[in-house]
């Protein structure tokens, strides 16, 4: 049978629901116009088409301007299906009428969860999850409310409101808010356990019960939980008000999840993290804005936190918005399992680590392996810029960082790289208490950063360097600060063409610090002895340019091949560090007068 549509209802015989919303007087004008529709039934209501039998018309096609009643959302076509004897009556797009025959929805793309009776004006989780069990869903703009404690997995033991079965595409455009309760349990609107081929996305809002959760413990609420499932997606909607996480992913029994992508949503004010990974891997996050997550630790902006016996790798955070988070933007630790092949880059931190902890970063990780933190940018955090511990092979790339409250970048950590990053204004709040860069490890390679004071505060040094450090290369840095470097009383590395703007020798200093310098200018107005040299590190050959009023005194710490080395204005006398540390050794190695 073809049916004639006038353009204005072109595809609202579809999913389009909205459309015929919009034009519903339009529409019944139309079909009240005399058009002849070949014998079609116009009813108000489902009870309505299930009341049409053999005996009260010969019609196999039917429109219902409602679902009870006109203009509740459920309006559409129905077309008479002889050949079918068994399926079920659904309450959407199956009727089953009085004489057995069925009823079926004529329609193309997603399921309306309007038609299955969702509305809000009560609880509409089983209609969502009517609608979502017979396909591919819509929810419209309005206001949705769902029962995140309807059902229990029993692998799991999660609750949830919504099982979201495999292959299944959900657009949200509309607002689903999760139903207040007291539950310490772990509970979602939308899970998607074990299972594959799941897409979420829309313009719409999703919400958890934090704003009116009756109880007190418990950090398990979530909008969003994916348990052990693959090629999963949740795109461009916003996520907010978790008691717990706004998305959680991990593992489903021993299957961790893989191949998920969260991209373009903004997440925000959830209670513990508002994205937790505990198991998982290929897992990309990218283009979100993520802020203000607080309530209980460890409130950061993601956390990728793998338990006892599971793994978090290869994970892309890219190109993220971050802000006003309670403590880390994106906080990475080993806890119990294990990290690897984590990727950090691209990132717009501002504000976070709003509590201050001196254990927080906008960009944090902590005993953990192959990291990558690269090209990043990091302004006005709470605590530090970037903050490592008890880490290695992590690389700390073309950063920058501005006006931390305490360090721009502190790594505790071996095997690491920290090359070309830029640090401004450290220890913002703290003058003199916090080094710009510091570095504390073993074959630790620090080439090519910028440090740099602000106007009004100092940090205690550009660059400091741990007692733990051994086998490090110190190389090429510009450093613009009252203090070049601050040295620990082991510290063990190669130092070459460091710049430093701002750090002159003193004049009377009879034992000046030599740390991180290839030639050093000595003048004074009136006569000094230079009695030793401190700070020197392994293998440091350095350049004393006196001048006539200074002299270079023979002593246990300073061992010159001849005479006391009186300056002049071409004189020139180059020593090599024999005895590393605070009270180095220097050897002459020649002397020019």
């Amino acid at each position: 049978m073809t049916i004639s549509v006038p353009n204005q209802f072109a595809g609202t015989a579809t999913s389009d629901v909205s459309a015929l919303d919009a034009n519903f007087d339009a529409l019944v004008n139309f079909l009240n116009s005399g058009v002849d529709f070949q014998g079609a039934e116009l009813v108000s209501s489902y009870v309505a088409i299930r009341a049409l039998t053999a005996s009260t018309t010969s019609t196999t096609l039917a429109f219902t301007t409602g679902r009870l009643a006109t203009g509740d959302g459920g309006m559409g076509w129905f077309r008479a299906d002889p050949s079918d004897t068994t399926s079920s009556d659904n309450d959407g797009t199956i009727l089953v009428a009085g004489d057995g025959m069925r009823w079926k929805r004529l329609f193309t793309g997603n399921v309306n969860v309007r038609w299955f009776g969702a509305n809000g004006t009560a609880d509409d989780t089983v209609a969502i999850q009517n609608a979502l069990n017979v396909g591919d869903i819509l929810v419209p703009p309005g206001t949705f409310n769902v029962d995140t404690l309807r059902l229990q997995d029993s692998t799991s033991g999660h609750y949830y409101g919504i099982l979201v079965p495999a292959s299944r595409s959900i657009v949200v455009d509309g607002d689903i808010n999760a139903i207040p309760n007291a539950s310490a349990d772990s509970n979602t609107i939308f899970a998607v356990f074990n299972v594959s081929g799941v897409k979420i996305a829309g313009i719409g809002t999703l919400a958890g019960e934090r704003l009116g959760h009756t109880g007190t413990t418990g950090t398990y609420g979530f909008c969003v939980d994916i348990l052990g499932s693959t090629q999963v997606s949740v795109r461009g909607l916003g996520i907010s008000n978790g008691w717990g996480d706004g998305i959680y992913i991990d593992s489903y029994s021993a299957t961790p999840s893989q191949f998920v992508v969260i991209e373009g949503n903004k997440i925000h004010n959830n209670r513990r993290n508002n994205i937790s990974v505990i198991s998982g891997s290929s897992i990309r996050i990218s283009g979100n804005e993520i802020y203000n997550a607080n309530g209980t630790d460890p409130q950061a902006g993601i956390d990728v936190e793998p338990d006892a016996g599971k793994t978090c790798s290869d994970i892309s955070i890219s190109g993220n918005i971050f802000h006003d988070n309670a403590n880390d933007g994106v906080r990475i630790t080993s806890g119990a399992g294990t990290t690897a092949r984590i990727m950090v880059y691209g990132n717009d931190c501002t504000g976070d680590c709003t509590l201050g902890s001196v254990t927080s970063g906008s960009i944090s990780a902590f005993s953990v392996s192959q990291c990558s933190i690269v090209g990043n940018q990091s302004y006005s955090s709470g605590a530090h810029g970037i903050y490592m511990d008890s880490s290695n092979q992590i690389a700390v790339s073309y950063n920058i960082v501005q006006d931390p409250k305490f360090s721009g970048i502190r790594g505790n950590c071996g095997y690491s790289n920290f090359i070309g990053n830029q640090v401004w204004g450290a220890s913002a709040t703290a003058s003199g208490t916090y080094d710009g860069l510091l570095v504390d490890g073993i074959r630790n390679t620090v080439i090519g950063n910028v440090v740099r004071a602000n106007t009004t505060v100092q940090p205690k040094s550009a660059i400091g360097l741990g007692s733990s450090m051994a086998n490090c290369l110190i190389f090429g840095n510009e450093l613009d600060s009252s203090s070049a470097f601050s040295i620990g009383a082991s510290y063990d590395g190669v130092f070459g063409k460091n710049i430093s703007t701002t750090v002159p020798y003193t004049a009377g200093d009879t034992t000046p610090s030599v740390i991180g310098r290839e030639v050093l200018r000595i003048s004074n107005t009136v006569a000094t002895s230079i009695t030793a040299l401190d700070d020197g590190t392994t293998d440091q050959i350095i350049t004393i340019l006196p001048d006539a009023n200074s002299t270079l005194v023979g002593s246990t710490r300073l061992v010159l091949n001849a005479s006391n080395f009186t300056g002049s204005a071409t004189a020139a006398i180059t020593l090599l560090c024999t005895g590393p540390g605070a009270a180095a050794v220097f050897t002459e190695l020649y002397r020019r007068a």
